[in-house]
């Protein structure tokens, strides 16, 4: 199962939440999560890490900058 997040460093409690309810409830599939993010620190991501390799959840960082999307079109 890949599940896809865009958290910052507010939210790591919560995707903590969010993805052990996800092993808990699907213990037979194989979970990767990608976390889109711009400020996690890397104690944010150790612990993410550390903490969901004992469940052999694999996480993926992919981090991101303002420039990313400085041309990008606002909606209005």
């Amino acid at each position: 199962m890949n599940l896809c997040f865009v958290i910052n460093h507010n939210y790591v409690e919560q995707l903590m939440v969010t993805l052990y309810s996800c092993y808990i409830n699907n213990k037979d599939e194989n979970i990767v999560a990608y976390v889109i993010q711009k400020d996690l620190t890397i104690s944010d991501k150790n612990r993410l890490t550390n903490f969901f390799m004992q469940f052999n959840i694999k996480i993926n960082f992919f981090d991101v900058n303002d420039d990313l999307f400085m041309n990008a079109s606002h909606m209005k």
